[in-house]
């Protein structure tokens, strides 16, 4: 078992090749190919043979060899869910206040409290976002559905959610700039429209544009902890958010930082999910 790291692999051995993935290239829409584990076979007439394993890089981001794994396929199967367990309880944990914001933003819809229901669906619709996109950035769903491609790509789409609806809500909480917040919010769906053109047409893929990603993250985590500070005088709900902001500033500051040092390394997410755990 390998770690793909977006890479057309081929495993061979005295020349047979014995699994491949990714090889026909182009993909019938859009090149992504996932960043996946793979699983090969080893026949027994192998047995003291060279294995040979090629890599061939789909993009000019940095990547990494990491170690490969020898055993039965379902021991490789349990020790990948094993090691991501803690993606798991996030994700549960996410989906159960998801649950409760949905609650009260139907309590409140019935109950016509308008600014109330704002709130608590943008809310419940960020930790939602963030359940989706903890377990499709992992290896567990594309280890057991073949559908790496379309597991990569909920994986990029539902990163960006989780940023379009942070910005919804910070402008629920800071009712002043909710009209700025908003303009954000149309910014973040315009860069998914522009993501899913590149993706259709093959111009481009979201790995090419996790830069535009980031650099959205960021502003928009900025922008909000400015209004946040600027409104911490004026009630309970500018200094509660200024608080959950510098939080959730201070996990996406680490999890880019540990993404560009290690790409595959997964830190990224642990970062960045327990700190949306904390905002929450």
């Amino acid at each position: 078992m390998l770690y793909t790291n977006y890479c057309q692999i081929t495993v061979s051995a005295e020349g047979k090749e014995l699994n491949s993935y990714a090889k026909n290239m182009p993909l019938p829409v859009g090149r992504l190919i996932g960043n996946v584990r793979l699983i090969t076979e080893l026949p027994k007439e192998f047995t003291g043979k060279t294995l040979t394993i090629t890599f061939t890089p789909c993009y000019t981001t940095n990547g990494s060899i990491n170690p490969i794994s020898f055993g039965d396929r379902n021991a490789l199967k349990l020790s990948v869910i094993y090691n991501n367990l803690w993606r798991i309880f996030i994700a549960v944990f996410s989906a159960t206040i998801t649950f409760i914001c949905f609650g009260i933003f139907f309590y409140h819809k019935i109950r016509q409290r308008s600014r109330h229901d704002t709130t608590f669906y943008h809310l419940g619709a960020f930790l939602f976002s963030l359940s989706i996109w903890i377990i499709c950035s992992s290896d567990i769903p594309q280890m057991y559905v073949n559908a790496n491609e379309t597991v990569s790509l909920i994986s990029f789409f539902s990163l960006f959610i989780i940023i379009i609806h942070l910005a919804g809500y910070c402008g629920a909480v800071l009712e002043e700039k909710e009209k700025l917040f908003r303009i954000l919010q149309y910014i973040g769906w315009g860069l998914l429209l522009i993501e899913s053109f590149g993706f259709i047409t093959t111009l481009y893929d979201p790995p090419e544009m996790l830069i535009c990603h980031h650099v959205y993250i960021i502003g928009v985590i900025l922008i909000a902890l400015y209004f946040a500070y600027r409104q911490r005088k004026y009630g309970t709900g500018g200094r509660t958010l200024l608080i959950a902001v510098c939080l959730f500033l201070i996990a996406a500051g680490s999890s880019l930082i540990a993404f560009y040092l290690n790409p595959t390394g997964g830190m990224d997410a642990v970062f960045l999910g327990i700190g949306i755990l904390f905002f929450a």
